[in-house]
């Protein structure tokens, strides 16, 4: 996901936002919420 040109943000169907890991993280909470949700499920110490 990290390495990828651009990625797209879905919600209910819709494009929600689109670029890169960098520019999501910054600008759209839904994919920063996602991030942090694959972090802690990679590694359930962190809860």
């Amino acid at each position: 996901m990290i390495d990828a040109d651009t990625l797209v943000v879905l919600d209910g169907g819709r494009v929600r936002a689109r670029g890169s890991h960098g520019e999501l993280l910054a600008t759209d909470a839904l994919y920063r919420e996602l991030v942090e949700a694959l972090r802690i499920s990679a590694d359930p110490q962190q809860v």
